[in-house]
Parts: C-alpha cells; structure tokens; sequence
C-alpha cells in the first residue's frame, strides 16, 4: 500500500553529510514517530517487516550508487519501484490532503555522491536527485500490509 495523498514535508536527512537510505533522518521518522502515531496497535501489527533492496539497481541509471538492504515496516520507493508500480508519470502526480495542492515526493534511492535523494517531481515524473539536507520534500510512505491480521 502507498499512501493516496503525500504526507509530511521533510527534509530526507537533519545533517549534511553523505548519506543513505538506512541512516537517514526520514526513514528513521517514517518508522518511530509516523508508525507510532498514523496507526493503531492493531494496525501496526498487520504491518509487516519489509527487506527493502537498496542496490545500484533501484536508483536512476548511471547516477545512483547502492546501500545496504534494509528492513523496515515503512518505507519510500526506490526510483525503480516507482516507474514498476505507476502506469504512467500522470499515475504518480501526489497531492496534500487539505487543499489538494500537487506537490513532489521524496524517493528512497540515493545520489551517487549520497548527498542527494531521488524525487518525483509535481509532473509525476522520476527525477534526477534534490540535495538530502537543503530541500523540504513530501514524503508518500508505503507499506506492506498482512490483510488476515487487520482489525475488521
């Protein structure tokens, strides 16, 4: 499941240095503050731990490096996984809740000089990297979800 409406801006990380997406301050944020909050214990346990593939693979071609693979309960897209699971750039157009305002989204995969993120920009479309640390971005988390545990 991913999120219909973008969420939060944030910035992908608190501290400019290089980084990834394990170390970052949004996954850290998606997975403590934002689980502990958006869901409730019940729903919190249908969701399930999730390895994440955080490879050269996931990223942009030819700008894009790899991490290690990751486990988490919430989660961004990779680069990849954004193009596989939207038909079409105009699929992947995010807007806020409140005024319905199109606004881009962070994405999991990291720069090849791991000081930027990959982003879907307002057209719906993958992008090149904003820096990781200057940029305010709105985060779409994504879950995997166990329907049988789910409350009814």
């Amino acid at each position: 499941m991913i999120s219909k409406h973008v969420i939060e801006e944030i910035n992908y990380n608190s501290i400019k240095e290089k980084i990834t997406w394990e170390e970052s301050s949004v996954r850290h944020w998606l997975n403590t503050n934002f689980l502990q909050y958006a869901f409730s214990d019940q729903e919190r346990n249908a969701i399930s731990m999730t390895t994440n593939a955080n490879d050269k693979d996931q990223g942009i071609p030819e700008k894009s490096t790899g991490s290690e693979n990751t486990q988490e309960q919430v989660f961004l897209l990779s680069y990849r996984e954004a193009i596989r699971y939207f038909n079409s750039d105009k699929d992947r157009i995010a807007t806020t809740y409140s005024d319905n305002e199109i606004k881009p989204w962070w994405l999991r995969s990291i720069s090849e000089t791991r000081k930027g993120a990959a982003v879907v920009e307002r057209d719906g479309h993958c992008t090149a990297t904003r820096t990781v640390v200057y940029e305010n971005i709105f985060v779409r988390p994504a879950i995997w979800v166990r329907i049988d545990l789910l409350p009814h």
